[in-house]
């Protein structure tokens, strides 16, 4: 009959018998009324049928997944997933390394990315520094067109004079000096301490401007002419030794830089190369 199908029934442990159910009876048997049984009819493996039971192909695959929430992870212990379908698009980039609008930013094989668009770029570890230069700045840096850097260095970077950066070094590059200008910040105070404060060359430590303490008083400016000044790399031609080299400030003699609370230099330049 086309509406039986066979069944396996036991009849004892060794013994089993091949019967003929109609498919009510077997629905009947197993508890399934009429709604559930409707939904396997018509269900297919790997597809996706509205309003049908979900039928895993031969290699376990389901197609198409339609779930109102995904959760990850060992069983009883998994984690929601609780980005949107939207954002997780966002990681569908094309070319690893290749900027794409409105996706994530991937780098490529060598950690490259082949355009970055930033409102601030910081630079070193941590937290970083501000490169504060604008892109014309820096666009100059590399045409030899006249820089001013101003930048107010903290009494505790001149102590250490290693940190106190106010022309940065450029790789292939050395920076010609114009003028240098120095004041202690004004409103906060006298220097007081070393016997005097310089602008020099790093590593090298040819002297490109240095004052006397006693030049140094509450937001009063020296430059390579007031004061006292040792003006020895300017001299020499105002140009660093060697590619790849900042200039920036420390103090000699005396005791540490005190009283005042920095000071603020004037570096007017460019880069070149020799």
């Amino acid at each position: 009959m086309s509406n039986t199908i066979d069944v396996v029934v036991p009849v004892n442990a060794d013994v089993h018998s091949v019967v003929k159910k109609t498919v009510v009876e077997v629905v009947a048997e197993v508890s399934l009324d009429a709604v559930e049984t409707e939904y396997l009819n018509g269900a297919t493996a790997g597809g996706n049928v509205a309003s049908k039971a979900k039928v895993n192909d031969a290699n376990g695959n389901q197609g198409v997944v339609k779930a109102t929430q995904l959760h990850i992870g060992t069983s009883g212990t998994e984690t929601q997933v609780t980005a949107t379908g939207t954002q997780l698009n966002r990681t569908a980039v094309t070319t690893a390394g290749t900027i794409e609008a409105s996706k994530v930013a991937t780098v490529g094989a060598d950690k490259e990315m082949t355009e970055v668009h930033t409102a601030a770029l910081y630079l070193g570890a941590g937290a970083g520094t501000l490169v504060s230069s604008t892109a014309a700045q820096l666009d100059a840096a590399v045409a030899g067109t006249p820089l001013v850097y101003r930048t107010t260095v903290t009494a505790a970077a001149i102590n250490t004079g290693t940190a106190s950066y106010v022309v940065p070094a450029v790789a292939g590059k050395r920076f010609q000096v114009m003028h240098i200008s120095m004041a202690a910040t004004l409103g906060g105070g006298n220097v007081t301490g070393p016997t005097t404060v310089e602008v020099i060359e790093e590593t090298a430590g040819t002297v490109f401007l240095s004052h006397v303490t006693a030049d140094l008083t509450d937001g009063v400016w020296h430059n390579l002419v007031t004061g006292t000044p040792v003006i020895t790399g300017i001299t020499a031609g105002g140009m660093t030794s060697a590619d790849n080299k900042g200039l920036l400030v420390t103090r000699t003699g005396g005791t540490a830089y005190a009283t005042s609370t920095g000071l603020d230099v004037i570096v007017v330049g460019y880069y070149t190369t020799t």
